[in-house]
């Protein structure tokens, strides 16, 4: 028996090679900054108050950087069960209109390490932005999750939804913005 699978082994080359696994944690931004240090949360009407976040590869990008597309900014928690129901849906409008879209996660006070864990389980590929000192969700106002703001190609906030979004939702929002 020993003798048979030696000879199995030797005919495939030896032990099979570990099954390739997907990573999102390079779409993780591992800092975060609020640039716009105003105090009151956005409102409709307004431009976007500014932030900064470096990806895991060290690149920098602003929210102000985005402009000439439309940028859906969504606030939620791995342990919010209704932000996870959400994000099939906005993984789905990420893909389809990758080319005039940019979703960006905010996540509220928690480790790089849990979010592309979450990222992972959930096949995630757009940009989820670690928020450990909780400035940006302070300054948008993200005290209960989801919360989801639409902002023009202007960088203008268009729309606020608080609460779990639904492709519905986001398809009346992106149609009545620029």
């Amino acid at each position: 028996m020993v003798l048979l699978a030696a000879l199995v082994l030797s005919a495939c080359g030896g032990s099979a090679a570990p099954a390739p696994t997907l990573s999102t944690s390079g779409l993780v931004a591992t800092q975060s900054a609020m640039i716009d240090k105003g105090r009151e949360r956005p409102q409709i009407g307004q431009t976007a108050p500014d932030f900064r976040y470096t990806m895991a590869d060290g690149t920098e990008q602003r929210l102000s950087g985005l402009r000439g597309k439309r940028v859906i900014l969504n606030f939620w928690a791995t342990w919010c069960t209704p932000c996870k129901h959400e994000m099939p849906v906005l993984q789905g409008v990420a893909t389809e209109q990758a080319d005039s879209l940019v979703v960006l996660g905010i996540n509220r006070l928690e480790s790089a390490e849990a979010i592309g864990r979450f990222a992972d389980e959930m096949g995630l590929s757009f940009p989820l932005v670690t928020n450990e000192d909780g400035d940006i969700t302070e300054r948008y106002g993200a005290r209960q999750l989801p919360m989801t703001y639409f902002i023009d190609s202007n960088g203008t906030i268009s729309a606020l939804v608080l609460g779990p979004i639904d492709a519905e939702t986001i398809a009346k929002h992106l149609a009545a913005m620029s």
